[in-house]
């Protein structure tokens, strides 16, 4: 079984079109669940109507704690923890029928620790995001916000089959259950932002490997709100930062470019 997770912010809209685009949105190989960092009603009520797991607690929570409370709420009869993955996903995702197809393909080959694909920012498939990245250097953050270049981005146009990569964007992360019990769920010190690049991170450290399918192509309508300035974002992503090198320093010197 694939578990959809996805964590709202009051994205109800977002949720109903994902879904609502999806010839099937349960089968005995997959299934949705929404976290609602808000408590919509509504959102609620249509989730109940189609038997899309669902969650409300409060107070709201960040990125890590959501989707770690998630997993929990799920409960432990109801993950095969040696075959099921997780699959984190942001609401403004479009999943086609295709995906969803090869998605469970690639669930039951059971053959990658973690995974993502290949992400666009258009319904023609003309703009990749850049979700696929290197282990970054602070001068990647730094040449990323003040000069819009960041070296860590991985060029994927030339990429035409499962490859090995250090870590990709939350936005659309898949691991297997089993890898995700051993390295404790995400960090929650990470209330948003990074919390990403450090489970990847971890998984490498306890000799796991992340891949990028490029046969997998779904639509992410990104926003970047960390990229505006003086917002409560820009402040979360430079605090996240900050946590990853404290504990990650010596590490990331290592085995970055």
């Amino acid at each position: 079984m694939i578990h959809f997770i996805i964590v709202s912010h009051g994205h109800d809209d977002y949720i109903f079109n994902l879904i609502n685009g999806l010839k099937d949105f349960y089968s005995e190989d997959f299934k949705f669940y929404v976290k609602d960092n808000i408590g919509s009603i509504r959102l609620e009520k249509y989730c109940n109507e189609r038997k899309i797991g669902y969650l409300h607690t409060s107070p709201p929570k960040g990125f890590a704690a959501n989707n770690n409370e998630m997993v929990k709420a799920i409960g432990q009869e109801n993950i095969d923890w040696e075959k099921d993955y997780f699959l984190f996903l942001n609401p403004d995702i479009i999943l086609s029928d295709r995906a969803i197809e090869e998605l469970v393909k690639v669930h039951k080959e059971n053959v990658f620790d973690l995974f993502s694909v290949d992400l666009y920012k258009d319904h023609e498939y003309c703009y990749r995001d850049p979700s696929i990245r290197h282990f970054p250097m602070p001068w990647d953050f730094i040449c990323s916000y003040f000069f819009k270049f960041n070296k860590s981005i991985i060029d994927r146009k030339e990429i035409e089959s499962p490859t090995k990569v250090d870590w990709f964007a939350g936005s659309f992360l898949a691991i297997k259950s089993s890898v995700f019990s051993v390295l404790k769920g995400f960090d929650e010190a990470f209330f948003m932002y990074c919390e990403d690049l450090d489970l990847c991170l971890r998984a490498q450290k306890n000799g796991f490997t992340a891949f990028y399918l490029p046969n997998i192509k779904v639509i992410h309508f990104t926003q970047h709100q960390n990229r505006q300035f003086f917002n409560r974002h820009m402040f979360w992503h430079l605090r996240s930062i900050l946590v990853l090198y404290k504990k990650n320093f010596c590490y990331l010197i290592r085995y970055s470019r």
